[in-house]
């Protein structure tokens, strides 16, 4: 009796990296069959025995999830003069979680608007923020040499469009919960 239950224990332990490869040809990012590439590392391992309960129920091993986890980058900010169509700023430097990207000076995404109009930054997912700072120089700069500031503050983001002429706008986002920062970048054809 004895060689017969620690033989009942195992079986389920063997089906597991069987079950995680076959969860995991069923899940991918793209929509496809599992045939889009061979597995992450993590996902290829043999997860280690996991405690059982009885002879059928395993606990899932942390090694079974596989995909690439959502959030790796901060969210799109997005910023609309009043009663125009937000335009998604190009993300330039940012600390998200363990990780971050160093960028340059970028020239920013294209967004006309007229001199004085009150601009509004949305994200999306909408996160929480603690503080926001903003400064723009002439469009083709490749460094913030000379810029100005537009405004800063804590809570929603709303700014005045600079007089007429062609700038690069970026606007600095503090996000809550320690989450991290951003920069976004937009050049703004004020007329």
């Amino acid at each position: 009796m004895r060689q017969r239950r620690s033989r009942l224990r195992l079986v389920p332990t063997r089906l597991v990296p069987i079950l995680a490869l076959a969860l995991a040809g069923c899940t991918t990012s793209s929509g496809g069959t599992g045939s889009d590439g061979p597995l992450p590392p993590s996902a290829a391992t043999t997860p280690s025995p996991s405690p059982t309960v009885g002879a059928a129920t395993v606990a899932p091993s942390p090694s079974v999830i596989v995909g690439p986890t959502a959030g790796d980058v901060p969210p799109d900010a997005r910023l609309a003069s009043e009663g125009g169509e937000p335009v998604t700023g190009e993300l330039g430097t940012f600390i998200w979680g363990d990780g971050g990207s160093d960028s340059p000076w970028l020239p920013g995404a294209r967004l006309h608007v007229g001199a004085g109009e009150r601009l509004t930054l949305t994200l999306s997912p909408a996160i929480g923020t603690v503080g926001w700072r903003t400064q723009y120089t002439r469009a083709g700069a490749t460094d913030p040499t000379g810029a100005r500031s537009l405004g800063s503050g804590t809570g929603d983001v709303v700014l005045t469009a600079p007089g007429k002429g062609h700038w690069t706008l970026a606007i600095a986002v503090d996000f809550a919960d320690g989450l991290g920062s951003a920069n976004y970048f937009w050049r703004l054809e004020v007329g």
